[in-house]
Protein backbone atom coordinates (compact mmCIF):
# COMPACT_ATOMS: atom_id res chain seq x y z
CA UNK A 1 0.00 0.00 0.00
CA UNK A 2 2.71 2.45 0.96
CA UNK A 3 4.54 2.01 -2.34
CA UNK A 4 1.42 2.88 -4.35
CA UNK A 5 0.14 5.62 -2.03
CA UNK A 6 1.50 8.60 -3.94
CA UNK A 7 0.04 7.33 -7.21
CA UNK A 8 -3.28 6.51 -5.52
CA UNK A 9 -3.55 10.01 -4.05
CA UNK A 10 -2.75 11.52 -7.44
CA UNK A 11 -5.43 9.42 -9.17
CA UNK A 12 -8.07 10.26 -6.55
CA UNK A 13 -7.24 13.95 -6.90
CA UNK A 14 -7.48 13.69 -10.68
CA UNK A 15 -10.88 11.98 -10.44
CA UNK A 16 -12.17 14.66 -8.04
CA UNK A 17 -11.01 17.48 -10.31
CA UNK A 18 -12.59 15.77 -13.32
CA UNK A 19 -15.88 15.35 -11.46
CA UNK A 20 -15.80 19.01 -10.50
CA UNK A 21 -15.22 20.05 -14.11
CA UNK A 22 -18.04 17.84 -15.40
CA UNK A 23 -20.45 18.74 -12.58
CA UNK A 24 -19.44 22.07 -10.97
CA UNK A 25 -22.31 21.84 -8.47
CA UNK A 26 -20.64 18.78 -6.94
CA UNK A 27 -17.44 20.36 -5.70
CA UNK A 28 -15.38 17.89 -3.73
CA UNK A 29 -12.01 19.52 -4.34
CA UNK A 30 -11.69 20.25 -0.60
CA UNK A 31 -11.24 16.49 -0.19
CA UNK A 32 -7.89 16.54 -1.97
CA UNK A 33 -6.09 18.41 0.81
CA UNK A 34 -7.80 16.23 3.40
CA UNK A 35 -6.67 13.03 1.66
CA UNK A 36 -3.13 14.40 1.30
CA UNK A 37 -3.13 15.09 5.04
CA UNK A 38 -4.77 11.91 6.30
CA UNK A 39 -3.59 8.98 4.19
CA UNK A 40 0.17 9.34 4.75
CA UNK A 41 -0.48 9.41 8.52
CA UNK A 42 -2.51 6.22 8.30
CA UNK A 43 0.43 4.50 6.60
CA UNK A 44 2.93 5.23 9.39
CA UNK A 45 2.14 3.34 12.59
CA UNK A 46 4.71 5.37 14.51
CA UNK A 47 2.31 8.32 14.21
CA UNK A 48 -0.56 6.26 15.60
CA UNK A 49 1.63 5.03 18.45
CA UNK A 50 2.64 8.62 19.25
CA UNK A 51 -0.99 9.80 19.19
CA UNK A 52 -2.07 6.96 21.45
CA UNK A 53 0.68 7.77 23.94
CA UNK A 54 -0.26 11.44 23.87
CA UNK A 55 -3.90 10.64 24.67
CA UNK A 56 -2.75 8.36 27.48
CA UNK A 57 -0.73 11.27 28.88
CA UNK A 58 -3.53 13.81 28.52
CA UNK A 59 -6.07 11.51 30.20
CA UNK A 60 -3.75 9.91 32.75
CA UNK A 61 -5.73 11.40 35.65
CA UNK A 62 -9.14 10.65 34.15
CA UNK A 63 -11.06 8.05 36.17
CA UNK A 64 -12.92 6.63 33.16
CA UNK A 65 -11.33 7.43 29.79
CA UNK A 66 -8.15 5.78 28.59
CA UNK A 67 -6.30 4.47 25.53
CA UNK A 68 -4.56 1.10 25.07
CA UNK A 69 -1.03 0.65 26.35
CA UNK A 70 1.50 0.88 23.52
CA UNK A 71 4.61 -1.33 23.46
CA UNK A 72 6.70 1.40 21.91
CA UNK A 73 9.95 -0.58 21.64
CA UNK A 74 8.20 -3.09 19.36
CA UNK A 75 6.61 -0.51 17.06
CA UNK A 76 7.89 0.51 13.63
CA UNK A 77 6.40 2.43 10.73
CA UNK A 78 4.81 -0.84 9.57
CA UNK A 79 4.07 -2.58 12.89
CA UNK A 80 1.97 -1.37 15.82
CA UNK A 81 1.95 -3.43 19.02
CA UNK A 82 -0.47 -2.53 21.78
CA UNK A 83 -2.57 -3.95 24.57
CA UNK A 84 -5.50 -6.21 23.68
CA UNK A 85 -8.71 -4.60 24.91
CA UNK A 86 -11.29 -7.00 26.34
CA UNK A 87 -14.49 -5.07 25.75
CA UNK A 88 -17.27 -4.23 23.32
CA UNK A 89 -18.56 -1.35 21.23
CA UNK A 90 -20.16 1.58 23.01
CA UNK A 91 -23.29 1.15 20.89
CA UNK A 92 -24.03 -2.28 22.43
CA UNK A 93 -26.65 -0.89 24.79
CA UNK A 94 -28.00 -4.32 25.68
CA UNK A 95 -24.58 -5.42 26.94
CA UNK A 96 -24.15 -2.13 28.81
CA UNK A 97 -27.42 -2.67 30.64
CA UNK A 98 -26.62 -6.31 31.44
CA UNK A 99 -23.28 -5.14 32.90
CA UNK A 100 -25.10 -2.66 35.13
CA UNK A 101 -23.64 0.37 33.34
CA UNK A 102 -25.80 3.49 33.21
CA UNK A 103 -26.18 4.75 29.64
CA UNK A 104 -26.53 8.37 30.70
CA UNK A 105 -23.29 8.09 32.67
CA UNK A 106 -21.45 6.69 29.64
CA UNK A 107 -22.81 9.47 27.42
CA UNK A 108 -21.76 12.10 29.95
CA UNK A 109 -18.22 10.74 30.24
CA UNK A 110 -17.77 10.38 26.49
CA UNK A 111 -19.04 13.93 25.93
CA UNK A 112 -16.71 15.21 28.64
CA UNK A 113 -13.75 13.50 26.97
CA UNK A 114 -14.42 14.97 23.55
CA UNK A 115 -15.24 18.39 24.98
CA UNK A 116 -11.80 18.29 26.61
CA UNK A 117 -10.16 17.35 23.32
CA UNK A 118 -12.03 19.97 21.31
CA UNK A 119 -12.33 22.96 23.61
CA UNK A 120 -9.37 22.59 25.98
CA UNK A 121 -6.56 20.63 24.37
CA UNK A 122 -7.16 21.18 20.66
CA UNK A 123 -6.03 17.63 19.85
CA UNK A 124 -9.03 15.73 18.53
CA UNK A 125 -9.61 12.09 17.58
CA UNK A 126 -10.46 12.07 13.88
CA UNK A 127 -12.57 8.91 13.61
CA UNK A 128 -14.71 8.37 16.74
CA UNK A 129 -17.29 5.96 15.32
CA UNK A 130 -18.73 3.26 17.66
CA UNK A 131 -16.19 0.66 16.52
CA UNK A 132 -13.41 2.90 17.82
CA UNK A 133 -14.95 3.54 21.24
CA UNK A 134 -14.99 0.47 23.46
CA UNK A 135 -16.41 -0.24 26.87
CA UNK A 136 -14.10 -2.20 29.14
CA UNK A 137 -16.30 -3.62 31.96
CA UNK A 138 -15.05 -3.56 35.51
CA UNK A 139 -16.45 -5.01 38.75
CA UNK A 140 -19.71 -3.78 40.31
CA UNK A 141 -20.98 -1.91 37.25
CA UNK A 142 -17.74 -0.04 36.77
CA UNK A 143 -16.24 0.52 33.35
CA UNK A 144 -13.59 2.28 31.32
CA UNK A 145 -14.13 4.04 28.00
CA UNK A 146 -11.25 2.99 25.74
CA UNK A 147 -10.47 5.12 22.67
CA UNK A 148 -9.13 3.05 19.76
CA UNK A 149 -7.63 3.78 16.32
CA UNK A 150 -5.41 6.82 16.89
CA UNK A 151 -4.19 7.14 13.32
CA UNK A 152 -5.80 10.49 12.57
CA UNK A 153 -5.95 13.50 14.88
CA UNK A 154 -6.78 17.13 14.19
CA UNK A 155 -4.93 19.99 15.84
CA UNK A 156 -7.16 22.97 16.58
CA UNK A 157 -5.73 26.45 17.03
CA UNK A 158 -6.77 28.71 19.90
CA UNK A 159 -8.78 30.86 17.47
CA UNK A 160 -10.65 27.83 16.11
CA UNK A 161 -11.40 26.53 19.60
CA UNK A 162 -12.69 29.93 20.72
CA UNK A 163 -14.81 30.42 17.59
CA UNK A 164 -16.31 26.93 17.84
CA UNK A 165 -17.02 27.45 21.55
CA UNK A 166 -18.68 30.78 20.72
CA UNK A 167 -20.84 29.03 18.11
CA UNK A 168 -22.07 26.45 20.61
CA UNK A 169 -22.64 29.19 23.19
CA UNK A 170 -24.77 31.05 20.66
CA UNK A 171 -26.76 27.90 19.93
CA UNK A 172 -27.36 27.11 23.62
CA UNK A 173 -28.51 30.64 24.49
CA UNK A 174 -30.28 31.17 21.12
CA UNK A 175 -28.20 34.21 20.24
CA UNK A 176 -28.32 34.46 16.44
CA UNK A 177 -25.88 37.40 16.09
CA UNK A 178 -23.36 35.41 18.14
CA UNK A 179 -23.91 32.38 15.89
CA UNK A 180 -23.40 34.47 12.76
CA UNK A 181 -20.23 36.07 14.16
CA UNK A 182 -18.80 32.68 15.17
CA UNK A 183 -19.64 31.15 11.79
CA UNK A 184 -17.92 34.09 10.10
CA UNK A 185 -14.74 33.30 12.05
CA UNK A 186 -15.08 29.67 10.96
CA UNK A 187 -15.55 30.55 7.28
CA UNK A 188 -19.29 29.84 6.87
CA UNK A 189 -21.03 33.13 7.72
CA UNK A 190 -23.60 33.00 4.90
CA UNK A 191 -24.30 29.35 5.68
CA UNK A 192 -24.72 29.71 9.43
CA UNK A 193 -28.18 28.11 9.47
CA UNK A 194 -27.04 25.03 7.55
CA UNK A 195 -23.81 24.66 9.52
CA UNK A 196 -25.63 24.98 12.85
CA UNK A 197 -28.05 22.28 11.69
CA UNK A 198 -25.14 20.06 10.63
CA UNK A 199 -23.39 20.12 14.00
CA UNK A 200 -26.60 19.74 16.02
CA UNK A 201 -28.32 17.21 13.72
CA UNK A 202 -31.47 19.27 14.07
CA UNK A 203 -33.52 21.78 12.10
CA UNK A 204 -32.27 25.30 12.74
CA UNK A 205 -35.74 26.60 13.63
CA UNK A 206 -36.09 23.83 16.24
CA UNK A 207 -32.69 24.64 17.76
CA UNK A 208 -33.66 28.29 18.01
CA UNK A 209 -37.22 27.66 19.23
CA UNK A 210 -37.77 30.24 21.98
CA UNK A 211 -40.86 28.41 23.27
CA UNK A 212 -38.87 25.31 24.21
CA UNK A 213 -37.07 25.69 27.51
CA UNK A 214 -35.61 22.19 27.62
CA UNK A 215 -32.18 22.25 25.94
CA UNK A 216 -32.18 18.48 25.33
CA UNK A 217 -35.53 18.64 23.54
CA UNK A 218 -34.32 21.60 21.49
CA UNK A 219 -31.27 19.61 20.38
CA UNK A 220 -32.98 16.27 19.82
CA UNK A 221 -36.69 17.08 19.53
CA UNK A 222 -39.37 14.56 20.42
CA UNK A 223 -39.13 12.30 17.36
CA UNK A 224 -38.16 8.63 17.55
CA UNK A 225 -34.70 7.53 16.40
CA UNK A 226 -36.09 6.14 13.13
CA UNK A 227 -38.04 9.35 12.45
CA UNK A 228 -34.91 11.40 13.15
CA UNK A 229 -32.86 9.29 10.75
CA UNK A 230 -35.48 9.75 8.04
CA UNK A 231 -35.60 13.50 8.70
CA UNK A 232 -31.79 13.73 8.42
CA UNK A 233 -31.83 11.75 5.18
CA UNK A 234 -34.42 14.08 3.65
CA UNK A 235 -32.60 17.19 4.87
CA UNK A 236 -29.29 15.91 3.50
CA UNK A 237 -30.91 15.45 0.10
CA UNK A 238 -32.69 18.82 0.26
CA UNK A 239 -29.61 20.80 1.29
CA UNK A 240 -26.86 18.74 -0.35
CA UNK A 241 -25.41 21.67 -2.29
CA UNK A 242 -25.41 23.89 0.81
CA UNK A 243 -23.72 21.11 2.78
CA UNK A 244 -21.04 20.76 0.10
CA UNK A 245 -20.45 24.53 0.23
CA UNK A 246 -20.07 24.30 4.02
CA UNK A 247 -17.53 21.51 3.74
CA UNK A 248 -15.62 23.44 1.10
CA UNK A 249 -15.59 26.73 3.03
CA UNK A 250 -15.37 25.79 6.70
CA UNK A 251 -12.12 25.96 8.64
CA UNK A 252 -10.46 22.63 7.78
CA UNK A 253 -9.44 22.06 11.41
CA UNK A 254 -13.09 21.12 12.00
CA UNK A 255 -13.20 18.39 9.34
Amino acid sequence: LRESLRADIYMVGLAIRLLNRLSPDYNYTWLIDDINYALPQEMDFRIEASNCLEIARLFRDDPVVRSPEVYESLCTSRVLVMEMIQGYSIEDTQRLRSDGVKLRDVAKNLSRAFNKMIFEIGFVHGDPHPGNVFIEPRAKGGYKIVLLDHGIYRHMSEETKKAYAALWTGIVIRDEPKIIEACSRLGVQDLYRVFSSMITNQDYHVVMDSSQGDLIKRMYGSKSASDLNELRRRKAEQYKFHILRCLQSVNKELL
